[in-house]
């Protein structure tokens, strides 16, 4: 099954490498303006936020990040049928 022509494929780079250089560069704005700021203050706060974490909190946000994608992907799924789209199902999903 080929999801892209390699025309498509061939416009899709160009747009891939353009996202990610901004989130390259927006990354690297964040750190730099984090990096600049010396003052202990700021340090000892981040570093104690680390320390401090829950990793339920983690644990908690990659469970409702799968629930969300698992719904995205059942919308979608309902859109494209609806459209007349018919496509294969995962029986992970369906």
């Amino acid at each position: 099954m080929v999801f892209f022509s390699a025309d498509e494929v061939r416009r899709l780079i160009p747009k891939l490498f353009f996202s990610l250089c901004v989130s390259a560069g927006l990354l690297g704005v964040l750190f730099r303006s984090v990096l600049v700021s010396t003052e202990t203050a700021t340090w000892e706060s981040l570093v104690s936020a680390l320390v401090n974490f829950s990793c339920g909190y983690l644990l908690i946000y990659i469970v409702a990040s799968l629930v969300r994608t698992l719904f995205q992907a059942l919308r979608y799924r309902h859109l494209l049928v609806a459209s007349g789209n018919n496509i294969p199902s995962l029986s992970l999903y369906w």
